[in-house]
């Protein structure tokens, strides 16, 4: 039996999975016209037989139509996605039972009637009908049907899951059938407990026939999968269709397409660019206003573009933003820059909100570009006109304060210095006098585009005014930096200049300077100061420059006085090598020497370098300086090996500037093959700031000057970081230790303590120990006792010339071995 059950399940869903490939309009009329047969039949095969699925269990062939109804109508909802449907099919339940009614009162009637011929002898059984129970009937099945969909539409507004809401239909199904069971012979015959068995078995048999129904409609929602997903997203039916009037409806249509029409006027003539895509943004279409803007017509753009990504010439990364901001928000706005298919490119405002679907879903994205580029460009020349002069097109004086106020914050956080330069030219009245205003302003640009040429890019060049100039410096070092620009920008305007109408005129220049934070740290007191400052150069002496505090004048033309008797001195070579012998504690020999660089003046004898070392490290000099000390170091060294002297190790320091801004290894390399020095022979001298402040590039550098054979030592050890760690991690050879620890020895327990501790670190990691600045035996005594290595100091000799150097070295004892350290690599 349950093969003849199934065979009917298979009959009844055959013929709408092929209604469903059928064209419209002959696809809906084959859908009422058998929905209207399982009607007509319905009631009628319910009497004539029934399948027993159990002994206890019996399905009608009525119940068999009836469910076939319900999942025809389904299906058929979900192909046409048309409120009408069930509309119209409330109709045809209607006029299916008044026919079926009069039809069978009449057959009825006919089988009683002697005259009627009978041939097969039909039961007039077979056609009596229960009037009430057909209109019960057919009240049911209208009743469900609206209550399926009214629910499954209520679940479509809360849920955009497409296995979600088939699951719920599926169920929704199987509930209709089985609460058909419980309310029609309830209904029909009220509850008595005889009824409760009829009850139970008839749920029974509509819970399997409602299963065995649900096979064909979870096929057909896979077989149709697409126009399924477009039930899904379909707008809200509207539940008035079924009671309004074809008339009514008709007007509406009328005016919804008269609306759509006017839509469609207002997208195509918009002077905005508007695109319609879908949800994962792929351009569906565009309007002609966006071709205006873009240069390329639609069916250009759909063919060309992927997507608004590539349409906007959004990377990746701005892209991957803007759609979680509109993920987020359900809508982004912002300016973007877009291309003419020319080349120009444009600036935009582009708005992007979602269409959705009655469920929360987004179904479109409508993107609306609208061309900014005028607005912006007339934007940007009032903001340029506000910030800017309009003669010479300097930064004015509002720029000027904006920025000394952001850059005082700055400075402070950074603990930097900022130097304000008020700049006045001399005589320019005169020219104005005597050629116009017109010969005046020429020479005001003129002036602007020199002054231009000679600042940095980070500085900031005003025009206050006038014949007034400001100059903001930003991050420098020191003042004696604002001195020598300012000096320079004296000597470059104080010469000849010629006027657009061939004169040739001379002006000057007088400038007052205020340095932050020594003058002041607001904006308004720096700009009094160098104003006081200039007030004062004009009242003592026109074509110069003055600090607000004379000590700051007078020192700053020190150092550039300094600065250019250094430069001459390396020109010159007034520069010589000094050395300071290393003596081996436990033989008393030396065995290696430091060079230090001496700065020898015809004039002025030996000038310290606590007083040239330092400028050289601001101004660059130092890296010019520490090639020559390592040259002449080698030099001397190569000719010392030739003369016969026995190999030493020289030491020669490397400043923090030459690691930041030179070359080492190419510089190191060129000096040994161009002087023949042994490079086991030659230690490179760093302090810990050096080697601290760029660690991961210092290494590299350190690694290959160490593959060379050369020598690496670490001075004044104890006074910065003194980490274990970076000892490590630096391939170091020899560790100095500073002279301040050594000073105060036997006198001071904790710098005897650190010196100790230094000591035995540097033995068990198995570097070779100097100490600094050993001018006491005291001191020598105790090094030695705790088994320092080798020192320096005034105990053995301060630094001397080669000479000297060698007749100390010569002068040994011949009797003592001379211990000869060579570092092994």
């Amino acid at each position: 039996m349950l093969v003849i059950f199934f065979m009917h399940i298979a009959l009844f869903a055959a013929f709408p999975f092929y209604f469903a490939r059928l064209k419209k309009p002959l696809r809906p009329i084959a859908f009422y016209v058998y929905l209207g047969l399982l009607l007509a039949f319905g009631g009628f095969f319910g009497s004539v037989y029934s399948i027993p699925i159990t002994d206890a269990i019996n399905i009608s062939g009525g119940n068999l139509l009836y469910g076939a109804f319900i999942m025809t109508s389904i299906l058929f909802v979900i192909i046409e996605r048309d409120l009408f449907i069930l509309r119209n099919t409330v109709r045809l339940v209607i006029t299916v039972n008044v026919f079926k009614i009069l039809l069978f009162y009449l057959v009825s009637i006919l089988l009683v009637s002697e005259d009627i011929v009978n041939p097969y002898q039909t039961q007039v059984n077979l056609f009596k009908v229960s009037i009430p129970f057909t209109i019960l009937g057919g009240a049911l099945i209208v009743s469900e049907l609206l209550f399926l969909f009214y629910v499954f539409e209520k679940l479509k507004k809360r849920t955009n899951s497409t296995p979600l809401l088939s699951l719920s239909y599926v169920v929704l199904f199987i509930f209709i059938l089985c609460i058909d069971g419980i309310l029609f012979p309830t209904i029909a015959f009220g509850f008595s407990e005889k009824l409760i068995g009829i009850v139970i078995g008839g749920v029974k048999g509509k819970l399997i026939m409602a299963l065995a129904y649900c096979i064909p409609i979870v096929l057909f929602m896979m077989v149709y999968k697409n126009r399924f997903l477009k039930y899904l997203t379909h707008p809200p039916f509207s539940w008035r269709l079924l009671v309004t009037s074809s008339e009514k409806l008709t007007r509406d249509l009328r005016e919804k397409d008269r609306g759509l029409r006017r839509a469609a006027v207002v997208y195509e003539n918009s002077r905005e660019g508007i695109l319609v895509t879908d949800p994962s943004f792929k351009i569906l279409s565009t309007n002609k206003a966006y071709a205006r803007l873009t240069g390329y017509s639609e069916q250009e753009m759909l063919s060309r573009v992927k997507n608004i990504a590539t349409a906007m010439h959004f990377d990746k990364r701005v892209f991957s933003e803007i759609n979680d901001l509109i993920q987020q928000d359900k809508y982004w706005e912002g300016e973007v820059t877009f291309s003419h298919r020319l080349g120009k490119e444009h600036s935009g405002i582009l708005s992007i909100g979602p269409v959705e679907s009655y469920s929360g879903r987004v179904v479109n994205y409508v993107c609306t570009l609208t061309d900014i580029t005028e607005i912006k460009k007339t934007q940007e020349q009032l903001e340029y006109l506000a910030h800017h002069d309009s003669l010479t097109g300097l930064p004015n004086r509002r720029v000027l304060n904006e920025r000394l106020e952001r850059n005082i914050k700055s400075a402070q956080r950074a603990g930097t210095k900022l130097g304000l330069l008020l700049i006045d030219l001399d005589r320019f009245k005169d020219v104005n006098d005597s050629f116009g205003h017109q010969a005046g302003d020429d020479l005001l640009k003129q002036i602007a585009a020199r002054l231009q040429k000679r600042i940095r890019g980070v500085d900031t060049l005003c025009r206050m005014g006038g014949d007034e100039f400001a100059l903001l410096l930003e991050k420098i070092s020191d003042f004696s930096g604002a001195a020598h620009l300012a000096a320079e920008i004296v000597a470059s305007l104080s010469g000849s200049w010629k006027l657009s109408n061939g004169s040739q005129v001379h002006v000057g220049a007088s400038i007052g300077i205020s340095i932050y934070p020594e003058h002041g740290d607001t904006a308004s007191v720096l700009l009094q100061r160098a104003d006081a400052a200039l007030y004062k150069t004009k009242s003592n002496r026109r074509g110069s420059y003055q600090f607000f505090t004379d000590d700051m004048t007078n020192l700053a033309r020190n150092r550039i006085e300094l600065e250019a008797k250094l430069r001459k001195c390396i020109q010159q070579d007034y520069l010589d090598v000094y050395f300071q012998p290393q003596i081996d504690i436990s033989t008393g020999k030396i065995i290696g020497a430091e060079a230090l660089v001496r700065w020898i003046d015809p004039k002025e004898g030996v000038i310290s370098p606590d007083v040239f070392i330092p400028l050289a490290e601001e101004t660059g000099l130092i890296e010019q300086i520490g090639i020559i000390v390592l040259k002449k170091s080698c030099i001397q060294g190569r000719q010392w090996l030739d003369e016969g002297m026995e190999k030493i190790l020289i030491t020669v320091n490397l400043s923090p500037f030459q690691l930041r801004h030179g070359n080492i290894r190419e510089t190191v390399t060129s000096v040994l093959n161009e002087t023949g020095y042994p490079a086991n022979c030659l230690e490179l001298e760093l302090t810990e700031s050096a080697l601290m402040e760029r660690e991961d590039q210092v290494v590299p550098i350190l690694e290959e000057l160490r593959t060379m054979g050369v020598g690496l030592a670490i001075d004044d050890f104890g006074t910065g970081y003194s980490s274990l760690a970076y000892l490590k991690r630096f391939p170091i050879d020899t560790l100095k230790i500073d002279k301040s620890f050594i000073d105060d020895i036997p006198d001071s327990k904790d710098n005897m303590e650190l010196t100790t501790a230094i000591i035995s670190m540097g033995q068990n990691l198995r570097f070779r120990i100097v100490a600094e600045g050993v001018e006491t035996k005291g001191q020598l005594e105790f090094l030695a006792s705790k088994g320092c290595d080798c020192y320096q100091g005034y105990l053995k000799s301060p630094p001397v010339p080669a000479a000297q150097f060698k007749a100390l070295f010569g002068g040994q004892e011949p009797g003592n071995a001379t211990v000869t350290y060579i570092p092994t690599n």
